[in-house]
């Protein structure tokens, strides 16, 4: 919610009744989005995005240090050696003397917004149930609170908690990203960025850095990308076993007619059409987007799971490079009454000694998980099989069938 309302007045400013409850009701939803993916209903100021997309524009945040310490440390208090340990005024100063003019501070558990105005006043938004005074009250509602003068807003702090209370404040700066805004009702086309915003555009020309293992990796996308195409044929929720191994040994065939003799595998080198029994299946490649993906990073999996999510009803599927293997997604619609519709995604992983396993999920947040114990080398129901830690480059391709 609070950071939510920054941006808002970042964006055009906080002026009337209506602006908090469109602050509220998207924060409600970017609440819901993040503790989901981090699982956990308390956020900490450090599992914030440093890139999201609210009010269809991508907004890139860049936070300052946390300061932290009582609240009603006197102040000319300090710890030598720890020099983001100060009381509130002495933090807020000093953030201001950096060009910081918004900031989250958060006392206990409880998390608000600050601004400072172009005339020097500090603004207030605070999501909890309050009076007009900003005091705690049952049928309160969020509040916008105005202070002509530092001093003035930190006694307001203090006076709502108890002598042994402790702060954390970060420092924001917000910036419009050059991502740029993305129209919802478009898929993303090759013109758009990738999937984090510490990576630069793809280049259409670009050709995968294959290691020692080029004919596995070769191998395991033609049958992925075979995956894809038969769910076109049969659709996923009806494989079997004897589905499986058919899907293996044909896609191996595909593997060695068309990728095992080539001495370099790009994106691109994937065909149009597909022979599969008498049936020819036309694939179209909507988009390719490159990036780093980091299982540690909420950031990197809300914008894979954005990325996932508007191209899911334009696609039958896509294919997903993480460092040195590949696998593919099949995103299946079923109806359902009252004109509903659920989605569902299978995820194909190929292994030489363990053969084609397939994985539900009825939620993207599911698949963003799974995604991830894939890259740290989790295997789903067994233990796990430790690798490097290392941040994996990621090429996803969308694909759609007829």
């Amino acid at each position: 919610m609070s950071l939510c309302s920054l941006i808002y007045n970042d964006k055009k400013s906080i002026t009337s009744a209506e602006d908090l409850v469109e602050i509220m009701n998207i924060g409600n939803k970017l609440y819901s989005s993040l503790s989901t993916i981090s699982r956990n209903s308390f956020l900490m100021l450090t599992e914030l995005p440093s890139m999201i997309m609210v009010f269809d524009t991508n907004y890139h945040l860049q936070y300052s240090e946390s300061y932290t310490c009582r609240l009603h440390a006197n102040s000319n208090y300090s710890i030598e050696g720890f020099p983001y340990c100060m009381p509130l005024v002495s933090a807020l100063q000093t953030l201001i003397a950096e060009t910081y003019n918004s900031f989250l501070l958060t006392i206990q558990i409880n998390t608000v917004a600050i601004y400072r105005t172009l005339h020097g006043a500090y603004k207030v938004f605070d999501s909890h149930a309050r009076d007009s005074f900003g005091l705690a009250h049952p049928q309160g509602t969020c509040v916008l609170l105005h202070f002509q003068e530092m001093n003035k807003l930190v006694e307001y702090f203090q006076s709502l908690y108890t002598n042994d209370a402790i702060f954390e404040l970060k420092g924001l700066n917000i910036s419009v990203s050059e991502i740029g805004v993305h129209d919802h009702n478009k898929p993303f086309s090759s013109e758009d960025q990738n999937v984090t915003c510490q990576t630069a555009a793809v280049n259409e020309d670009i050709t995968m850095e294959i290691d020692a293992n080029i004919s596995l990796l070769k191998k395991s996308c033609a049958i992925c990308f075979y995956c894809v195409c038969f769910s076109i044929i049969k659709p996923c929720s009806y494989w079997k076993s004897f589905t499986l191994e058919a899907v293996v040994e044909h896609g191996n065939i595909f593997y060695k007619e068309n990728l095992d003799t080539s001495n370099q595998f790009t994106i691109d080198g994937l065909p149009l059409r597909l022979k599969i029994y008498d049936a020819d299946v036309d694939v179209k490649y909507s988009s390719k987007h490159q990036g780093i993906f980091s299982c540690s990073s909420l950031s990197s999996k809300l914008v894979l799971q954005r990325l996932i999510l508007d191209n899911k009803n334009v696609n039958t599927g896509f294919l997903l490079w993480l460092s040195g293997y590949c696998l593919s997604c099949v995103i299946c619609h079923t109806s359902r009454v009252a004109a509903k519709t659920k989605t569902k995604y299978f995820v194909m992983e190929f292994h030489e000694n363990q053969g084609l396993q397939v994985l539900e999920h009825n939620h993207v947040d599911s698949l963003i998980e799974t995604l991830c114990k894939i890259r740290k080398g989790t295997k789903i129901n067994k233990p796990c099989n430790k690798r490097a830690k290392q941040v994996p480059n990621i090429r996803i391709k969308p694909l759609t069938m007829t």
